[in-house]
């Protein structure tokens, strides 16, 4: 299911803490947790200074997805926190742009990437992003290639340490053959999607509070 080498290492180090071994993991990821409140307060600041903060705080209190995995010892919460913090440094660096900003964000992929694979699907909501901001700013298609291609770089540096390792590719559980080919995905997009509403629509309905979904009307 996409987890990576991070998750044992994350829940190893918190057992060293003076608690039950269950509290311990779930006390750390709740803690890295912060991070997406901190980094959504900010993005929500800089996008919308004039809108009430109001409207987030509820999505953040009562969305299903936080109000359940934020609970538990699971690397789910560590990739919305690492998926927010990367599209808050995305938000900073369309404003003003510099090497470090490109560097620190490709470095937060990764350490995202590190837990769960699914950290991926910040790629596009950035590309989104930066075509939208460099396109409004009219601002020379070279600056952009430059942007991406340093996020890249730096992503592809961080991940190295495990790509390179030959007992990642020799893991019995070989997260990487879970990946799917293009014509794969466009083959079977829609049956996923399908399928993946049916799963969330029973997830809602089992784990979701009557208030959770009071806040979605």
């Amino acid at each position: 299911d996409g987890k990576q080498s991070g998750v044992p290492i994350l829940l190893g180090l918190a057992q060293m803490l003076p608690l039950d071994p269950l509290i311990s993991a779930r006390s750390a990821v709740a803690i890295i947790s912060y991070i997406t409140f901190i980094s959504m307060l900010l993005a929500h600041k800089k996008l919308f200074p004039k809108i009430s903060l109001w409207s987030l705080a509820l999505l953040l209190i009562f969305c299903p997805y936080l109000l359940y995995y934020d609970r538990t010892a699971l690397p789910d919460s560590i990739v919305a926190a690492f998926f927010s913090l990367a599209f808050l440094i995305a938000v900073h660096n369309l404003q003003h742009q510099s090497m470090k900003k490109n560097l620190f964000l490709g470095a937060t992929i990764a350490a995202g990437w590190w837990f769960k694979s699914s950290i991926l699907l910040v790629i596009p909501a950035i590309l989104v992003l930066y075509f939208y901001g460099f396109t409004i700013n009219k601002q020379p298609i070279q600056k952009l290639i430059i942007s991406l291609s340093l996020t890249a770089l730096s992503f592809l540096i961080c991940i190295s340490p495990l790509l390179l390792n030959i007992s990642y590719w020799q893991n019995p559980m070989k997260d990487y053959q879970r990946l799917i080919d293009p014509s794969s995905g466009f083959n079977l997009l829609l049956k996923i999607w399908w399928e993946n509403s049916q799963l969330v629509v029973q997830w809602f309905t089992g784990y979701a509070t009557p208030l959770s979904v009071l806040a979605f009307f």
